[in-house]
């Protein structure tokens, strides 16, 4: 959640390069979550 924030703070100081950044950093940190979740499900 704080992700969002920080991101709608970067595009509101115009730094859209910085968004972009912090944008594939939430969608990264999803996956790597989401890939661990269901690591601990197969292997128990």
């Amino acid at each position: 959640m704080v992700l969002t924030i920080v991101v709608g703070y970067s595009v509101g100081a115009g730094k859209i390069k910085a968004a972009k950044q912090y944008g594939r950093l939430g969608v990264w940190g999803g996956i790597d979550f989401l890939g661990s979740g269901v690591i601990f499900i197969l292997f128990p």
